[in-house]
């Protein structure tokens, strides 16, 4: 056997907002609704498209995995770039269950996604500051998020930027031929 693809989980989990982040020139954030729901769904395909076993989601499956009752809107966010074009997207969800059973109310950052040409521009950086202070706002108690360790768009140096810290490490072993 051989180590293959490392996934590492990352917590932030001190109740302060991050550092004041900037957003590139001329962007606004938006919260999710229902009208750009289609518009998050692209974004989160085009921006995946590049990640080991990631495939595009059809309506369906992502209404399935994504807005389901573990979503919340009010912590999910959608960049424009200076011409109104959606640049990157954010989307947190939320486990009633975990909270019950430990006391800590978590927000989990599942999708992160930039697209390739809005990249290095600070767009994710964005959406984590303004998504970590609407996390604290809103009363949850850490944040947390996952990222593949070969990752090539260079998250893993983001979320560390962002506060994250990695809290344990995920192998998934190959059988080699």
């Amino acid at each position: 056997m051989r180590e293959g693809l490392t996934w590492r989980p990352l917590t932030r989990s001190d109740a302060q907002t991050s550092a004041d982040v900037g957003r590139p020139d001329g962007s606004r954030i938006e919260p999710w609704s229902e009208a750009t729901d289609e518009e998050f769904r692209l974004v989160r395909n085009e921006a995946y498209r590049e990640n080991w076993g990631s495939v595009p989601m059809p309506v369906e499956l992502w209404k399935n995995k994504v807005t389901n009752q573990t979503f919340r809107p009010s912590v999910s966010f959608l960049l424009r770039d200076a011409g109104g074009a959606a640049a990157g997207v954010l989307v947190t969800m939320n486990w009633e269950a975990d909270t019950e059973a430990t006391g800590v109310r978590d927000a989990h950052f599942m999708v992160i996604g930039t697209l390739p040409e809005h990249r290095k521009q600070g767009v994710a950086s964005a959406l984590l500051g303004h998504a970590l202070r609407a996390a604290v706002d809103q009363g949850y108690d850490r944040a947390l998020l996952s990222v593949d360790s070969a990752n090539s768009s260079g998250a893993f140096g983001i979320f560390e930027r962002a506060g994250f810290a990695a809290t344990m490490r995920y192998v998934r072993w190959a059988l080699e031929a």
